[in-house]
C-alpha cells in the first residue's frame, strides 16, 4: 500500500518509508517478534565501508586498556578484550556509522523521532576470550521494563561471526518478557546452570548489522579461536534516558560534515542541563512535539 501523510501516524510514516526504501521490511517484523534482527552486507552500507570501519578500529583501539568493569552481571569481573569508548570523539569514521542508513531506520522504529546516541564502543578480542553474561540493554531499570524500546543496539559485525569466534547470542522473544534475566537463568555455555536451548547464535558475514530491541536478553559465547573478532556498537536512547556518554566535547567542526541528523544524536538540541537562564523554548519545543506524537 501506499503510505500517506496520515495524522494518527505522522511520527512513522516518513521512517516507514525510508525502511521500505532500503528493502528492510522484513528486518522491522524481525525486531516486532523476536527482538533482534542481522541486515546482511549488502543492505547494511554501501561497499568498502565496513572495511574502513574495522581499519579505524586498528588504528584507534591499539595501546587502549583491556579491561572494564562489567556492568552487564552482579558479579566483579573483567570484559576480556580490547575496548575503546565515546569513538565518536576519535573518527569521523564512528561519526558516520551513526548515521548510516540501515541502522538509523531501524533504531528510529524502535525509538521514535527523540533518538539520541548513549554510547558508541568497540571491542577487539583476538585469542581466546571469556564469554558475556546474558543481559539487557535496558540498564538501571527496575522490572517490570517497559514494553516499548527506551534502548536499541546496533552492532556492525567486522568479522565473521562464529561459535568459534565468540558470536553475539540472542533469545528470541525475550524482549516481551519485559524484565532482567535472573542468575539462575545464565546458559551453561556461559558458565551458569540454566538451560542452552534459549540461546541463539548471531551467525553472521563482515558488514552484516546485527541490531536488537533494548529488552532483548543476549550475550555473548566464549571465544574459542586464535583469529581476531571485531565488532563496533552505537546503543541509541530516547531523549529522556540519561546518556552513558558525554559528548559536549564535541566540535561545531566535528559535527558539521555530518549534517543535522548526526547533531541531534550527540545531544545539541537537548533542554536539559539549563540553570538559572532556564531551558530553551525553541529546544523544549521540539521535544513537546516528539513527546505529543504517540511514536516519538
Amino acid at each position: 500500500m501506499e503510505i500517506g501523510a496520515w495524522p494518527t501516524s505522522q511520527g512513522v510514516n516518513d521512517n516507514y518509508r525510508e525502511i521500505r526504501r532500503l528493502g528492510l521490511e522484513s528486518h522491522v517484523a524481525e525486531l516486532d517478534t523476536f527482538g533482534f534482527t542481522v541486515v546482511p552486507p549488502e543492505l547494511a552500507a554501501p561497499a568498502g565501508f565496513a572495511d574502513k570501519l574495522a581499519d579505524a578500529i586498528w588504528r584507534h583501539t591499539k595501546g587502549t586498556d583491556s579491561s572494564i568493569a562489567d556492568y552487564n552481571s552482579n558479579q566483579a569481573r573483567a570484559v576480556d578484550g580490547e575496548h575503546l569508548f565515546h569513538t565518536v570523539k576519535r573518527d569521523p569514521l564512528f561519526r558516520e556509522a551513526t548515521v548510516s542508513p540501515a541502522g538509523y531506520a531501524l533504531a528510529s522504529y524502535i525509538l521514535g523521532s527523540s533518538l539520541r546516541i548513549y554510547q558508541s564502543s568497540s571491542i577487539l578480542k583476538a585469542g581466546k576470550i571469556n564469554p558475556v553474561f546474558m543481559h539487557c540493554d535496558t540498564l538501571s531499570v527496575p522490572p517490570p521494563l517497559p514494553p516499548w524500546g527506551m534502548v536499541c543496539n546496533v552492532t556492525w559485525v567486522l568479522s565473521d561471526y562464529t561459535r568459534e569466534n565468540g558470536a553475539l547470542f540472542m533469545v528470541p522473544g525475550s524482549h516481551k518478557l519485559c524484565r532482567h534475566p535472573t542468575l539462575a537463568e545464565q546458559p551453561k555455555c556461559i558458565g551458569g546452570q540454566g538451560s542452552d536451548d534459549i540461546v541463539v547464535p548471531i551467525i553472521a558475514k563482515p558488514g552484516s548489522l546485527c541490531v536488537f530491541h533494548g529488552n532483548t536478553w543476549h550475550g555473548a559465547l566464549p571465544k574459542t579461536s586464535d583469529g581476531t573478532r571485531v565488532s563496533y556498537a552505537t546503543i541509541y536512547c530516547r531523549s529522556f534516558v540519561m546518556p552513558a556518554e558525554d559528548f559536549g566535547d564535541l566540535t561545531d567542526e566535528e559535527i558539521a560534515p555530518h549534517g543535522e541528523r548526526f547533531a541531534k544524536l550527540a545531544w545539541r538540541d537537548k533542554w536539559q542541563g539549563y540553570r538559572e537562564e532556564g531551558p530553551s523554548s525553541a529546544k523544549l519545543a521540539l521535544t513537546r512535539a516528539a513527546q505529543e506524537n504517540q511514536f516519538g
